[in-house]
């Protein structure tokens, strides 16, 4: 409630008849004493007080009070010179009794005025003693907190030693650690080239080696040490600051200690002597009037003795004012009284020194409540129920203590730091600056003004900026309202990780000077998310939870649908804005499905779907054709969820989950995901009612290649529509990405990941491939209680091979719980299969191939040979079969790449044969085989696990599987060295014959199985055309032709790569003529 003054300034004691009366007055509100006016202040409290003024430590005796009035000029350690060094000491020393009965005139300092007679016994004794002075040590430091007469002592101490003749001028040159550390070592040796002598007063002398100090500083330090070692016979160095900041100056140097013999300590006032204070300063202020001053209940009332009460609760630690704060306090009576009597008509002389209870403890809190504009802002605010209660409960604790101070009981301690803790958008910033406005109406806070900080502006970059940051932005806030947002990043860690010392610095230092009692004239409000807010009290300063009383914070809960619908009609109403009826209920729909989302914004959130809305009216307006667009459109539903311009496009269709999925899984697949979603609905009539019971976590399990991830990704179109997700994005991870590399990083790594599907549909894939035992432990249980937490505010799905999936949930029942609802997925049946091979091979050439696979034979061929291949255990459903298509359609690329060679004059169309196909069965079944698969004949019944190969016997395969053998002989034929013979091919515009094909034996060299999957895998991934590569083909057949014609021998031996697998010693380098 008391903000301590500013820090004295600079200044060299001068007599007064050489110091202008203008002047005196400017320094006064600078001056480190207590300036005391003659005149009441106006209501506005702007006069400026007047020359009278009292020192640090106070008089008792007010028949001195004229010296009061000696105000020094600052002077520059700069502006020192030898030749007016007499200006600044007295031709005649004053007399002893003169100093200690001025020394005596001060409040307390007994331990210093006990001091000053001990050395002046000394001196005495060693006079008498005939003993030299010259290299006797008078140094001192000067300890104890602001406001207890430090600087004045130091004058005195000066005169003193003057009076006594140790030291020749009683000059004393004031400064502070910051000015002499700024201004450099010569600055420092120019001080002692004064030959008259005098006392150095370095203030706040800490500063010389503090952290965030220039290394100037301690040169400084030395240089200052070295000097009053020299000139020890003229010079008097004493240190100032407080005590426990000379812990580090001390150590600076081993050999300070002995150095400086004395060290005073400056307690601080007691309630008595602050007391004492206050009633001289009444007695100040008045003696020029005839009639006395009054104070409702006497000066030795109950209402003094609470406001000194009020006062006194900060002494004791570190920064109280002492006779600074009984002065500031005593302003603001004046200030109080002169805006009550500026309210009367033509007040008298009585009337302006009548001083009532609320001139003395400020108004009654039920009188500002009342009449408070910030309190009744706040509660015409929409919500916030839970935080207006708060302020009611702090308003009922400010009255009771109110209460309890005027029967002369001890008020309840209470802190104005608090915590706002809740999402982004729910008000916190606007709140936090009307309660500042609130405890300025209170007179809690003498300004009440809002400063919003955020952690990287305490942070520094080096050793000891954290802190001079930190003390740099706290001194700024007095009497203001210091705001830290996104307080939880000044979380420094726990003890299980490397701590941040630079955040650590900066909350130690938020400890040290937020004390968060009474009289502080200071509100620092940390805000942050709950969860994060936590964790920063318990790895931080154990001290800062009891500055703040975190175990009572502001909660900022999220607003309900009807707050939000308040909260947006109050934002169409404030822009003039029109909407539709049913408008209001599209974006309040759309705000719900956020509200589950990641840092929802509230009612930021509100704002910016109004202007989202009216960018898409403007659009739609556009794509009308509207040369004047209307400048107060009336917003539709269609504006806030753009995802009903789509259903308004084919009002009436149904949301029809087979037909948008009928060629990308199977029916079964299909049925399946029908009994846990709600019936074919009617766009844009969802029945809310009956989304509650869909699942929001489920397992695809089934073998690869059979559509899990097509479904996935459709699942989230499905949420979206539904309106149980805002967005249809779907994220995918891995369970390897789980796994951390040392203990205690598995599971942030994981929440991390997972955090990643909040308000989205989130596939982990594979989880059974955590390793057993280990960090998959914490991985599991991380994901158990990400999902517990996050209930409803995602979609999970898991997917992988059933038989290990399943038995991952099983024996981890408390995540299995999460996931009981399954999707199973079988292999692709031989026609599905086929069915998509055409797909597949059509999508690439477009119309080439819809004749031959209409063939009832070819599909039967097709069939037959691509069941075989299904044996393998490699054998991956949909995955293989794109991979068939793309070495069939190569095939074809390089039969019209011959033709095209030898044939140039003719144009040749693409085309697509029944042999083609079948020498593709033959080369992925050599690749199959080459890259390790085993083949395995599957069992009749449906087995559906495992990583491919037990496929589901086919019927119609089934039929003709005795048939199957020669082209199970003539699939394995292929798989060991062969000989192929293609014969040219050509077509002219007119026609379009079939390719023949014929085999002539060579040798192959056989290649390595890793090499061709590698080979294999690396075409896939960079998703190599197959188209691609023409010229190089051509090239390699001209070369061809070249060794034909040159040996005129039939067969020829060619080592250039195969254009299909990009082998050198591939089957297909020989031909024949």
């Amino acid at each position: 409630m008391f903000p301590p003054a500013e820090v004295e300034a600079d200044q060299q004691t001068t007599p007064l008849d050489q110091i202008p009366d203008d002047y005196i007055a400017s320094l006064l509100p600078r001056r480190h004493t207590l300036p005391i006016s003659s005149e009441p202040p106006t209501p506005s409290g702007s006069r400026p007080p007047t020359p009278y003024e009292k020192r640090d430590g106070e008089y008792d005796d007010t028949s001195r009070t004229e010296e009061l009035t000696r105000v020094p000029p600052p002077k520059s350690v700069f502006d020192f010179d030898v030749s007016e060094s007499e200006s600044y000491s007295e031709s005649e020393p004053p007399q002893e009794d003169t100093v200690i009965a001025e020394l005596d005139s001060l409040v307390g300092l007994e331990a210093v005025k006990a001091y000053f007679n001990e050395l002046g016994l000394y001196i005495d004794h060693s006079k008498i003693l005939r003993v030299d002075f010259t290299q006797e040590r008078f140094h001192a430091i000067f300890q104890g907190n602001p406001g207890t007469g430090k600087t004045t002592v130091a004058r005195l101490y000066a005169k003193f030693l003057h009076s006594k003749r140790v030291l020749k001028s009683s000059c004393v040159i004031e400064t502070s650690g910051g000015r002499l550390a700024s201004q450099g070592p010569d600055a420092a040796i120019k001080i002692f080239e004064s030959e008259k002598g005098g006392v150095l007063f370095v203030d706040e002398a800490y500063q010389l080696v503090a952290a965030h100090s220039s290394y100037s500083g301690k040169q400084v330090l030395d240089v200052i040490l070295a000097e009053m070692e020299k000139h020890a016979e003229r010079w008097v160095v004493i240190f100032a600051g407080y005590k426990k900041d000379f812990e580090p100056f001390l150590a600076h140097n081993e050999g300070l200690s002995s150095r400086i013999p004395r060290m005073l300590d400056f307690e601080d006032f007691t309630t008595k002597q602050l007391y004492g204070i206050m009633i001289f300063l009444f007695e100040k202020r008045f003696k020029h009037q005839t009639r006395p001053y009054v104070i409702e209940g006497q000066p030795g009332g109950v209402f003094i003795h609470a406001a000194i009460h009020r006062i006194s609760q900060g002494r004791g630690r570190h920064g109280f004012g002492n006779a600074r704060t009984v002065q500031n306090y005593f302003q603001r009576i004046c200030q109080r009284q002169a805006r009550r009597v500026g309210q009367i008509k033509n007040p008298s002389t009585e009337e302006r020194l009548y001083f009532t209870k609320e001139d003395i403890l400020g108004p009654q809190p039920t009188d500002v409540k009342a009449k408070s504009k910030a309190w009744a802002k706040l509660e015409s605010l929409i919500g916030l129920s839970e935080v207006k209660r708060s302020v009611q409960i702090m308003f009922q604790l400010i009255e009771t203590n109110y209460k309890r101070e005027l029967k002369g009981l001890r008020p309840h301690a209470h802190s104005l730091n608090r915590v706002f803790v809740g999402s982004p958008g729910t008000g916190k910033t606007t709140v936090a600056k009307l309660y500042g406005r609130i405890l300025a109406d209170l007179e809690f806070l003498s300004k009440g003004d809002v400063v919003v900080k955020t952690p990287a502006d305490f942070i520094g970059d080096a050793v000891g900026k954290s802190e001079s940051n930190t003390a740099a932005i706290l001194a700024s806030t007095i009497g203001k309202v210091l705001i830290i947002d996104e307080a939880y990043m000044l979380d420094p860690g726990d003890s299980t990780s490397t701590r941040d010392s630079y955040k650590t610095a900066v909350l130690d230092s938020i400890v040290a000077e937020v004390q968060g009692n009474p009289g502080d004239d200071r509100c620092v409000i940390l805000v942050g998310y709950e969860d994060k807010m936590e964790s920063l009290f318990q790895n931080g300063n154990p001290g800062l939870s009891g500055r703040f009383m975190a175990d009572m914070p502001f909660r900022f809960t999220d607003y309900n649908d009807d707050e939000l619908l308040e909260i947006l009609k109050r934002d169409l109403r404030d822009r003039n804005i029109k909407y539709q009826p049913d408008a209001v209920g599209a974006a309040i729909d759309m705000l719900s499905r956020y509200r589950i989302t990641q840092n929802f914004s509230n009612a930021r959130a509100v704002k910016t779907l109004v202007s989202e809305a009216v960018l898409r009216n403007q659009e739609r307006q556009m794509k009308n054709n509207s040369d004047s667009p209307e400048f107060d459109a009336c917003l539709e539903a269609q504006d806030f969820d753009p995802w009903l311009s789509e259903w308004a496009t084919s009002s009436g269709t149904p949301i029809n989950y087979r037909a948008n999925l009928s060629s990308q899984v199977s029916d079964s697949v299909i049925e399946q995901l029908e009994k846990f979603l709600p019936g074919s609905q009617v766009l844009g009539h969802v029945n809310r009612d009956k989304l509650r019971n869909i699942p929001r976590t489920f397992v695809f399990a089934g073998p690869p290649g059979t559509g899990k991830m097509e479904l996935a990704l459709y699942m989230g179109r499905v949420f979206r529509d539904l309106g149980l997700l805002p967005t249809d994005q779907v994220v995918q991870c891995s369970a390897v990405n789980f796994i951390g590399q040392h203990v205690g990083h598995t599971t942030p790594m994981t929440l991390a990941q997972l955090g990643r599907g909040i308000g989205k549909v989130l596939v982990i894939q594979n989880l059974h491939q955590l390793p057993r035992g280990g960090f998959s432990a914490d991985a599991l249980q991380a994901l158990t209680s990400f999902l517990e937490s996050n209930a409803g505010r995602m979609a999970v799905i898991l997917t992988g091979p059933k038989g290990p999936l399943i038995d991952l949930l099983r024996d981890h029942p408390d995540l299995g719980i999460h996931f009981r609802d399954h999707i199973i997925f079988d292999n692709l049946s031989m026609p599905d299969c086929i069915t998509l091979l055409h797909q597949f091979i059509d999508k690439m050439e477009p119309g080439r191939t819809g004749p031959l696979f209409a063939l009832d034979s070819v599909r039967a061929q097709f069939q037959k040979a691509m069941w075989f291949l299904s044996w393998c255990d490699r054998w991956a459903n949909s995955i293989s079969v794109q991979y068939l298509a793309e070495r069939m359609v190569r095939i074809a690329d390089d039969d019209r790449t011959r033709r095209t060679y030898r044939e140039p004059g003719l144009k040749h169309e693409w085309i697509f044969t029944e042999t083609m196909g079948m020498e593709g069965f033959k080369t992925m079944f050599n690749d199959m085989r080459l890259a390790g698969g085993k083949f395995v004949e599957p069992v009749a019944e449906d087995t559906g696990i495992g990583t491919g190969g037990a496929v589901a016997s086919d019927p119609s395969v089934e039929a003709t599987k005795l048939e199957a053998a020669p082209l199970e002989a003539e699939i394995e034929s292929a798989a060991v060295p062969e000989q192929k013979e293609y014969t040219k091919s050509t077509v002219s515009p007119q026609q379009k014959p079939a390719v023949s094909h014929a085999t002539t034996e060579v040798e192959t060299a056989p290649q390595g199985a890793a090499q061709m999957k590698k080979t294999q895998e690396t075409k896939v991934a960079t998703g190599e055309s197959s188209h691609t590569n023409m010229r190089e083909r051509e090239e390699e057949l001209q070369h061809l032709d070249a060794a034909e014609h040159e040996t005129g021998a039939e067969k020829v031996q060619v080592d250039t790569p195969c254009p299909t697998c990009g082998k050198v010693d591939c089957h297909w380098r020989q031909r024949s003529s």
